[in-house]
């Protein structure tokens, strides 16, 4: 019996030593790219009602880094404490809003079907990233452990693209295959194939996460670039991420490497005027000749040349808008309720549905205009600017399916499993939460990302004379999770899918480590 005690106190021992933790989180977030590709093996998976490879890697991973990080602290009592309080209110929540997620009587097709695993699912990868953080907040990595990091996971990722873009191998972006490669660009293959045919995401399955994750760590690699001898390796690695956020073809993906390489050039002459860090003439050189570059090739790529056709429709559909209110005005005289419900559908058939300019699948498949005619009826009240696209449906439906919810029951939000399944769900985060979770949801599940951004830019304004706090590695995570921050509202599905979160969590726990390095040191 001693001798078993003896071997279990031997191994506590092992696993509380920071190399143990340091080198577990390492290859944790290099993993992250490749379990990701099992995503096409999800059906497989349903069938056999399982969860998936990479979820459970992600959360049994998790779980294990933050108890060994329990393990290493002085202080392991009062932090956990503090978690099970957290742990209560999750779970307290987590209660109610399956009963009223699931119970809610909302206007909605049969295939919004509330799932609990689902939604349980959900819930559980929201909250990993905050585990990872704490995790990671003792740890220091060397500035050698964070570029090797950041370069596999740009480089598995970007190869994976581009490779399959160059062959015409890849999948699309948004459905369906790549037809022509990027050189292709440079003709006038857009008289040919629509914009989106043009898109490469690999062999990965959505393109706004790995995009969001590429702009994320855009700035990181560029700061590897600057602080490693391999300048020719870095180099390469940087053009092939440019140009395959190009390929990717969403705007976030694309336009942030305009906005990334120039923000790469300000901060590094910033710190060089400051004397803080000193001049590479080839670091500076290299970057404003990618950043002209990538100027170059922005209006020749799929998400320029995309923007250009919608504002061409949206100008020819406006143009209408006054004709269209008129007609509308007329039709809403009709007293009888299935007399007007046939006369919406069948304007909607004939005329109106020329009008709706956002993608068709919405109102053939997700929501039928046959099953609600008088909700487009409304859309189409709307002025254009509030109805023009996907995202402005997204925004109008799930209010309008919100406000359905009595008082009490929009503390918890539709339920993300019944909303997802049927097929129509916003995608901004913060907004998404909102809806899906509620108001109470979304304070307890994305409130922290908003209180450790703020938190963190001014702890780095109060101690802005400190080197330890202001210097160009820190900078520089700050600005890539001031991005995440950025892209979650703009672009949406990354505060909840985890090849993104876990990576914005992976930057704050640096940002955390880096802070409390004097408390380190004592």
């Amino acid at each position: 019996m001693k001798h078993k005690e003896g071997v279990f106190i031997k191994m506590m021992n092992r696993l509380k030593k920071p190399e143990v933790m340091k080198y577990s989180l390492m290859i944790f977030m290099i993993l992250q790219p490749i379990i990701e590709l099992d995503l096409y093996l999800q059906e497989f998976y349903n069938q056999l009602s399982i969860l998936s490879l990479s979820t459970l890697i992600r959360i049994v991973g998790v779980v294990l880094l933050a108890f060994l990080a329990l393990l290493q602290s002085k202080h392991w009592k009062k932090e956990f404490i503090l978690w099970s309080l957290y742990g209560v209110l999750l779970a307290m929540y987590t209660f109610f809003h399956f009963k009223y997620s699931r119970d809610a009587i909302v206007l909605l097709p049969q295939t919004y079907q509330w799932v609990g695993s689902f939604e349980l699912k959900y819930l559980i990868f929201l909250v990993l990233p905050y585990l990872l953080m704490y995790s990671m907040h003792r740890i220091k990595f060397s500035k050698q452990e964070i570029n090797t990091i950041v370069l596999f996971v740009s480089m598995f990722i970007s190869l994976n693209i581009f490779i399959s873009n160059l062959l015409v191998s890849s999948y699309g972006s948004y459905g369906s295959i790549t037809y022509q490669n990027i050189f292709t660009w440079f003709t006038d293959i857009y008289a040919s194939y629509t914009p989106r045919e043009l898109t490469s995401i690999g062999f990965y399955f959505f393109a706004n996460p790995i995009g969001g994750l590429l702009f994320i760590l855009f700035p990181l690699l560029i700061k590897a670039f600057y602080e490693e001898k391999a300048k020719w390796l870095y180099l390469v690695a940087i053009v092939i991420q440019m140009l395959t956020m190009f390929m990717i073809g969403s705007k976030v993906a694309s336009y942030g490497v305009v906005l990334c390489l120039l923000s790469g050039i300000i901060l590094n002459l910033f710190f060089v005027i400051i004397k803080q860090i000193t001049l590479q003439k080839m670091f500076i050189i290299s970057l404003i000749l990618l950043l002209f570059s990538s100027i170059i090739i922005l209006p020749k790529s799929p998400a320029y040349v995309n923007a250009s056709f919608d504002y061409e429709d949206e100008f020819g559909f406006a143009s209408n808008e006054r004709d269209l209110k008129n007609s509308l005005e007329e039709l809403s005289k009709i007293e009888d309720e299935k007399e007007y419900k046939y006369a919406l559908i069948h304007r909607l058939e004939t005329i109106y549905i020329y009008y709706l300019t956002f993608p068709r699948e919405y109102y053939e498949y997700y929501y039928p205009y046959q099953y609600d005619p008088e909700f487009y009826f409304d859309v189409l009240s709307l002025p254009f600017e509030q109805r023009k696209g996907g995202r402005q449906f997204q925004r109008y439906f799930m209010t309008v399916k919100f406000n359905e919810l009595k008082n009490h029951e929009k503390y918890f939000g539709l339920g993300y499993s019944k909303m997802s399944q049927g097929g129509i769900i916003l995608e901004q985060d913060f907004f998404r939460q909102y809806y899906v979770l509620g108001s109470l949801g979304v304070i307890l599940f994305t409130g922290p990302y908003l209180i450790i951004w703020f938190g963190l830019g001014i702890v780095m304004l109060i101690k802005i004379r400190n080197k330890k706090y202001f210097n160009y590695e820190n900078t520089v995570l700050f600005l890539s999770y001031s991005l995440a921050m950025i892209t979650s509202y703009y672009s949406g599905h990354i505060l909840d899918e985890p090849i993104v979160s876990l990576f914005i969590a992976w930057i704050a726990g640096m940002l955390f480590s880096n802070y409390m390095e004097d408390h380190h040191e004592a």
